[in-house]
């Protein structure tokens, strides 16, 4: 039997974050760094973290290892309270993000945003 709940999967995942615990000082500072080493490596010249459902865009330049940490620790922390990091297949990031007003869960997404930059 199959029943349409008329979820997306965006939904059910969106439910699914509500009873996930935030994570700690230590664990997001650990997440934060491994991620920012891991896109310099890569040398990428510009990444995006973006939210559709807050129409949130926010282009990232990696200078330096040091400096991407620090503007992505505190950009995550002024959007909310981050409950998880996780590198997906392709390389990119998904990063679920607890608005600490609406306890509304929210995912964000770090990727490759070469494309989306004309340097002439």
């Amino acid at each position: 039997m199959e029943i349409d709940s008329g979820l997306t999967l965006y939904d059910v995942n969106k439910n699914l974050m509500k009873n996930e615990q935030p994570l700690d000082i230590i664990a997001l500072h650990i997440k934060v760094k491994n991620m920012i080493e891991d896109i310099y490596k890569t040398k990428i010249p510009y990444w995006m973290l973006l939210c559709k459902d807050r129409s949130d865009y926010t282009v990232f330049i990696p200078l330096t290892i040091e400096g991407t940490y620090n503007d992505m620790l505190e950009t995550l922390q002024a959007r909310g309270t981050v409950v998880s990091i996780d590198k997906l297949e392709d390389g990119n990031y998904e990063i679920w993000i607890r608005d600490t007003q609406t306890e509304e869960n929210f995912v964000y997404y770090f990727f490759n945003y070469e494309f989306g930059v004309v340097r002439s």
